[in-house]
């Protein structure tokens, strides 16, 4: 028996529907991820605050290591269930039970090698945090999988209610309890309980009741299998240097690196997340007709370059102040990593849509050959570049990193997709490109004529006018472009409509 979370088929929606439903999936990801963001934002600003780098450092330690065990779940089983055409309770049943079989399995493993990991780091700490966090996985293994049919539809709005709960639960909790205790374990007790909440609230919201089931085992572990190994990769990208420097350099070199990725991939990164969880299913629905999915790979990596190139330019313009406003003095050398990573975050984000079509033509081998030579340009020259020149080291790596990996998806998406021509990379990049460069230019000069600050108060009133005065030229600056491109159809006109429907709408009420 089939089963669908509408009365609409996924075969029978048309370009345009599956069009409104993009936009509207994107969206909800868009609010949602960057009210997550605000709320993480937030938590960082007063567990800063509360707690020294060292406290944020040993978590640091220990994220590496969970993520490294958690690779034993890295089935993709989401994305197998996503591509599948006729989805049935057998696959939601069989899907449940392999996410829980995994996430036992991974909290056992886990208290295994918690012992290693502190002797590795040179942490005593370090082995109870681990044991604590491990719960985590077994909780979270009881999710709903009923919860992938609304994304199948492109339908974000029970995903965007988990990820909000979660996100203040982590707040209130690690608050709290940091006022309380004053120490690393306000960020662990916030973690464990923010995963009790999205399992609660992944029942609330669907009817579906998911049983014990394996019939369909060997169908969603074939295309998974690729999954495991392209996630394997995604680890190795974002958690290699947490390895290399915690082992070097220690937990505090650690932490200041470990929140300079969270900060660099803030703001660029809501646009790409949200934007990705709804590439993924609609991508998946053009597959079969190369020029419909020509079109709506340009279309989601313009709409990713609109938000996130304009938001990494602007972290690196302001990286200081930021630092300083955000965080605080003894925070500084978080500001030195930030530009560099901040714009290699943004040309991650948005080669990695391409992935997704890779994955809708049931291709995700091709997505993996070119991670694989991203690790390798990550690692090579994170082993020479660290020890020699310590964090700085980081401001050459990861920007050949995703150098590298650009490269791959470029030469990559000429065989997979042909159709996909240069007039396309540029029709999808150059005025936000463009926009952004003017805004760089005009907010770091301003910049340059602020009078050097030493607090957070001091600071804040600068950074707000920077940041509007940054808002403000991209805004004209893309206009005017997007009106010397001749106004076409793209993010650009739909935000313009957008923008004219609420003004007329405003109008309307004021004139009553």
């Amino acid at each position: 028996m089939a089963v669908q979370p509408s009365s609409v088929a996924p075969e029978s929606l048309n370009e345009g529907h599956i069009s409104d439903r993009f936009i509207n999936g994107a969206v909800w990801m868009l609010v949602s991820k960057l009210s997550e963001r605000g709320l993480g934002l937030i938590s960082t600003l007063i567990l800063a605050r509360l707690l020294i780098p060292a406290d944020f450092g040993l978590v640091a330690m220990a994220a590496p290591v969970v993520a490294l065990v958690e690779l034993l779940g890295a089935f993709g089983i989401d994305s197998a269930l996503i591509q599948k055409r006729n989805l049935t309770r057998n696959h939601l049943d069989t899907a449940f039970t392999l996410n829980l079989i995994a996430a036992a399995a991974i909290t056992v493993s886990l208290w295994l090698v918690a012992p290693l990991a502190a002797r590795y780091f040179r942490e005593p700490r370090l082995e109870a945090v681990i044991n604590w966090l491990a719960l985590g996985n077994l909780i979270q293994g009881f999710g709903n999988p009923g919860i992938i049919l609304f994304r199948k539809e492109i339908n974000m709005a029970p995903e965007v209610l988990i990820l909000i709960g979660k996100k203040i639960t982590s707040l209130i909790t690690a608050a709290t309890a940091a006022l309380l205790l004053g120490n690393y374990w306000a960020l662990v007790w916030g973690m464990l309980l923010s995963r009790f909440v999205g399992v609660g609230l992944s029942y609330m919201l669907t009817p579906f009741r998911p049983r014990f089931s394996l019939a369909e085992r060997n169908e969603i572990l074939g295309f998974s299998s690729w999954m495991l190994i392209i996630q394997i990769l995604y680890y190795l990208q974002l958690r290699a240097n947490d390895l290399i420097i915690g082992r070097l350099l220690g937990p505090a070199l650690l932490a200041f690196y470990s929140v300079a990725m969270d900060l660099a991939a803030t703001a660029p990164g809501e646009a790409m997340v949200a934007i990705s969880r709804a590439a993924f299913p609609t991508l998946s629905k053009l597959n079969g007709d190369a020029q419909r999915l020509r079109r709506g790979l340009r279309q989601i990596l313009s709409g990713v370059g609109l938000f996130a190139i304009p938001a990494a330019f602007g972290i690196a313009a302001t990286s200081h102040l930021l630092v300083i406003v955000l965080l605080g003095p003894r925070w500084m050398p978080v500001a030195e990593l930030l530009g560099p990573l901040a714009i290699s975050c943004a040309v991650l984000g948005i080669m990695s849509q391409i992935s997704y079509v890779y994955m809708a033509q049931g291709l995700p081998r091709t997505s993996a050959l070119v991670s694989v030579l991203g690790v390798i340009a990550l690692i090579g020259s994170s082993i020479i570049l660290i020890p020699a020149h310590g964090l700085s080291g980081i401001k050459i790596a990861y920007p050949l990193m995703a150098a590298t990996i650009s490269v791959g998806h470029v030469v990559s998406l000429r065989r997979t997709l042909p159709e996909f021509l240069l007039a396309d990379w540029i029709a999808a990049f150059w005025r936000p490109i463009g926009a952004a460069s003017a805004m760089f230019v005009s907010v770091k000069a301003a910049a340059e004529w602020i009078t050097p600050v030493h607090s957070s108060v001091a600071g804040m009133a600068p950074l707000v006018g920077l940041v509007a005065m940054g808002v403000l030229s991209y805004g004209l600056s893309l206009t005017f472009l997007w009106h010397i491109a001749g106004s076409p159809d793209g993010p650009e006109a739909l935000a313009f409509g957008k923008i004219k429907a609420t003004a007329s709408r405003l109008t309307s009420l004021l004139e009553k």
